[in-house]
């Protein structure tokens, strides 16, 4: 049986580290935006696509529209 510890690892600290999770979207959106060789387009898609994967898993995905729009500077609050 393969056992997928990096996801077990999100979740478990998407579950219990709430405070986490504006950071983690800030920290991602800053590293899609990056103009770097080694942060590939494959790379910042798997990354994005964590992090939707974390919202949307536990039913929060309107965060990660508030979240995208927050740190690009088009949200409201």
């Amino acid at each position: 049986m393969e056992l997928d510890h990096d996801a077990a690892i999100r979740a478990h600290f998407w579950d219990h580290v709430p405070e986490l999770r504006q950071r983690l979207g800030t920290w991602t959106a800053r590293n899609v935006d990056l103009n770097d060789p080694i942060v590939t387009r494959e790379v910042r898609d798997r990354l994005v696509a964590r992090l939707a994967a974390q919202y949307l898993r536990t039913g929060r995905g309107a965060g990660l529209g508030s979240s995208a729009l927050s740190v690009h500077g088009h949200g409201g609050g």
